[in-house]
């Protein structure tokens, strides 16, 4: 800081600090020299981030926060040029999914870029592994089946699913109930 540079500290996976790491924290964003802030801190995580951010105990923290930002999951027609955009940057001068794989990869990530990465990454070494030099939607579809990342399909089934045990079926809640549990 003395050299007139910016002092930053970059949290990642921050979703996954413990209340008591996350005041430590904030009492480092107390540090100041004439009203200037002396380290800029930075959380990066997945969006369970902001439910831990919203919890009473971490208002203090929150109140420090001054700027936020959210990244959206991708759109179907941004994903083929995000993983073109890191093939060219790992050194790729050819297409190497289909447009086909495109659309498998985005029906498996929801457009989510770590999912998008993964389920990339798996489908290069299938393909580098079985020494072909284009990945087509069948080789997509054996990957993230083995990486079990259900599609859209599968998950509203899975949603839709309920188990019931002893045949008895089961009763609906209403927001009151959850508030009159919420209250003993």
């Amino acid at each position: 800081h003395a050299n007139n540079k910016n002092v930053v500290l970059i949290l990642d996976e921050a979703q996954r600090l413990s209340h008591g790491l996350l005041e430590e924290i904030r009492h480092l964003s107390n540090i100041e020299k004439q009203n200037r802030s002396l380290l800029y801190i930075f959380f990066v995580g997945l969006t369970e981030l902001i439910v831990i951010l919203l919890a009473t105990e971490n208002r203090a923290l929150r109140q420090r926060i001054t700027m936020r930002c959210n990244l959206d999951p991708l759109a179907e027609n941004e994903v083929g040029q995000y993983i073109l955009h890191r093939l060219k940057l790992a050194g790729s001068e050819t297409t190497i999914f289909t447009p086909d794989a495109i659309d498998e990869i985005f029906r498996f990530s929801g457009g989510i870029p770590r999912l998008i990465n993964i389920i990339c990454d798996f489908c290069l070494l299938s393909g580098y592994a079985g020494e072909t030099k284009e990945i087509a939607s069948e080789i997509v579809e054996e990957c993230a089946e083995q990486l079990r990342l259900p599609n859209e399909q599968d998950e509203k089934e899975a949603a839709s699913e309920i188990i019931v045990e002893d045949g008895e079926q089961p009763q609906e809640e209403s927001e009151q109930d959850y508030r009159d549990q919420e209250t003993v």
